[in-house]
């Protein structure tokens, strides 16, 4: 019980002070730190991140952060990429799911390390940039559903580059659009395999403690300079996704 409570902390303090990639702690931490079956991971992982992130649009609405109209345009592309992701992630062994999920861990700290930068290139209302936006969409929430990340640092790119959105907008519109793709993805893993009574309550703690976590973290975000914590967090991301990497491709 005690190691559940640090770890969903430890996940909500990181979303909150960081932002957004403390998400993708949930599958390992589910996985090598409680001892649960991949896919068990991956679905505890969509079901706390999604609704972790039901907590996050309650703040980022207070100021006034997300845009409906477009996060939803956006959510309704990714919802249908993560059902076709938990669908495809349903009958994929474990060992894989768990393998493309440190490609994704690296490819989450890569983005981390260099920040991408705002660019006009693509105009938001364009029939590129929307065909872009669905495609965007529907890529990110198969990711999601597949592997269980949550993808934030693939939808706050998308939504600035083809949907036009400021970046304080995207962040906080970025938490609807995670919200809806992960309990979608959530939702179908649950048709292919219904938790437990114990997964349920692991997945209700987990949910609680990293939803106070997450207020904690964005109270500490006030007072701490969070850019050179991103940085060792990515740092610390790709020394986890070499160790699962090496782990996994060694035993299979």
């Amino acid at each position: 019980m005690f190691q559940s409570l640090l770890f969903a902390l430890i996940i909500g303090v990181t979303i909150g002070l960081l932002g957004g990639g403390g998400s993708i702690l949930a599958v390992p931490i589910f996985h090598y730190g409680l001892g649960m079956s991949g896919k068990t991971s991956i679905t505890l992982s969509l079901g706390s991140v999604g609704l972790m992130s039901l907590f996050g649009i309650y703040l980022a609405a207070r100021r006034n952060d997300v845009l409906w109209s477009r996060g939803l345009l956006f959510a309704a592309f990714s919802m249908t990429g993560a059902y076709l992701g938990a669908s495809a992630g349903s009958i994929v062994p474990d060992k894989i799911q768990i393998i493309l999920f440190a490609i994704v861990m690296f490819a989450a700290a890569f983005v981390m390390l260099h920040p991408f930068k705002v660019s006009e290139e693509v105009p938001a209302h364009s029939v590129r940039g929307s065909l872009l936006l669905a495609g965007s969409g529907i890529s990110i929430g198969f990711l999601t559903g597949l592997v269980g990340v949550g993808g934030g640092f693939l939808v706050v790119p998308a939504l600035v580059f083809f949907a036009g959105m400021p970046m304080k907008k995207a962040v906080g519109t970025s938490l609807l659009i995670l919200a809806l793709q992960a309990l979608t993805g959530f939702g179908r893993y649950l048709q292919a395999d219904p938790l437990s009574d114990v997964e349920w309550r692991t997945l209700y703690l987990f949910a609680g403690v990293g939803a106070l976590g997450t207020f904690a973290g964005s109270l500490l975000n006030q007072k701490i300079k969070a850019d050179k914590l991103k940085k060792y967090f990515g740092y610390f991301l790709v020394v986890m996704s070499l160790f699962i990497l090496t782990k996994e491709l060694f035993t299979l």
